[in-house]
Formats: C-alpha cells, sequence, structure tokens
C-alpha cells in the first residue's frame, strides 16, 4: 500500500518486486536459488540445516553451492545481506517537513510491521539468523542503511520530545523486536490473515511503549 506523498511511503515486500518472498533475490540465477532455498529452510528448521540440504533443496549439486559460497558461514552472511536490502529498500521512509516527528515513527513502525506480516517466516528467518552471528551486525551496507535510518528518525523524535529517554538505538531494536516476537507467535495463514484490528493494536502498542 502506498501513503500520500506527503506522509512518506509505506510499502509492503511487493514494493520489492524483484525479490523473492522471504527478501531474497529472485531472478532465477543459480546463486539466487540456493539463498531462496536457504531462507526456507532457515526460517522453518532454523540454522541447523546442512549445505547438502540447503543443494537439495535448491535443486543445485553440492558442487554448484560451494562454487558460490565457500562455508555455510558465507552462505548465511549472503542470506542475511539479502535480507538487509530487502529491510534497507522497504521499511525506512522519507518525509515531507511538514510532517511531525509522532507521525515519522509510527510510519517507521506500521511500515515494519507490513514488512514482517507480507511474509510471517521473515520474523523466524532474521532472528536466526541475527542470534547465529551472535548478534553482529552483518549485512554490510544495506544493514548500516537500515539501522541508521531508523535511528536518525528516532533520534529527531526524542529531541522533538515525542520519545521516551533511551538511546534511539535501542529503542528502533525494541519495536523491530517485539514485533518480530508477536509475529511468530501468531496462528497465521494464507486463509487466515491476521485481523486489521490486531494490526493496528500491536503498531498501538509499540508506539505507546517508547512515546515519552
Amino acid at each position: 500500500m502506498q501513503e500520500d506523498g506527503n506522509h512518506g511511503r509505506q510499502l509492503s515486500s511487493q514494493g520489492a518486486g524483484r525479490r523473492g518472498s522471504l527478501g531474497t533475490k529472485h531472478t532465477g540465477d543459480m546463486r539466487d536459488r540456493i539463498l531462496e532455498a536457504a531462507a526456507r529452510l532457515v526460517s522453518s528448521s532454523g540454522l541447523q540445516c546442512s549445505m547438502a540440504t540447503i543443494a537439495k533443496e535448491a535443486n543445485v549439486a553440492v558442487g554448484s553451492l560451494y562454487y558460490y559460497f565457500d562455508s555455510k558461514e558465507s552462505l548465511l552472511a549472503g542470506l542475511y545481506t539479502d535480507v538487509a536490502q530487502d529491510i534497507a529498500e522497504v521499511v525506512p521512509v522519507d518525509y515531507a517537513d511538514d510532517v511531525g516527528h509522532e507521525q515519522r515513527v509510527r510510519s517507521y513502525i506500521s511500515n515494519y510491521l507490513a514488512f514482517v506480516l507480507a511474509d510471517p517466516r521473515r520474523a523466524r528467518l532474521v532472528d536466526y539468523l541475527h542470534d547465529g552471528f551472535g548478534g553482529q551486525v552483518i549485512g554490510g551496507e544495506f544493514h548500516e542503511i537500515a539501522i541508521a535510518k531508523a535511528i536518525d528518525v528516532f533520534a529527531d523524535a526524542q529531541a522533538a520530545g515525542v520519545l521516551r529517554a533511551g538511546s534511539p538505538y535501542m529503542l528502533s531494536t525494541f519495536v523491530r523486536g517485539v514485533i518480530r516476537h508477536v509475529v511468530r507467535r501468531m496462528p497465521l495463514s494464507d486463509e487466515v490473515p491476521v485481523p486489521e484490528l490486531d494490526v493496528e493494536a500491536l503498531a498501538d502498542m509499540c508506539w505507546r511503549a517508547i512515546a515519552a
């Protein structure tokens, strides 16, 4: 969905049409097929999936997999980078000067929630990957773009007096973590979408938790 240009933009995963449902590129390229297969397996089974299992899921030879990724760690790092790129493209927003700081933070919360709900497996995928790297910053420039923009929005809102005390990094991380935690535990299916009332309530609870 798209908001009026005067209030930033709200995009679901459809806004990045060149990418797969889990945030990986979807071009038919063998490397991208491997990453998409790894995303499916990690989101459903965790990080214990083997390179051989990933190769089978991607319908490629194990040797081909190692041609693109020399280790499981490098494959997971590539997967995390793709997810970080999707977040950087979809979640951050640009605002007109007259948009208030509360609305900017609320839009960020709504965008991240829409990003996760577009494919709830992303909640598990992001958590597994982040935990698997011990909380390290993986994803290169795309992760930095996504995090830096969130920090800027939260820092500006804090300076304007609409957010509670605490580092902008912590507050934005809290919001993303709460959203992923709740979505991971929702009984979701294609046939039973999340009620709009629940989506609005979750976004509002996130805002109220960090509001001044």
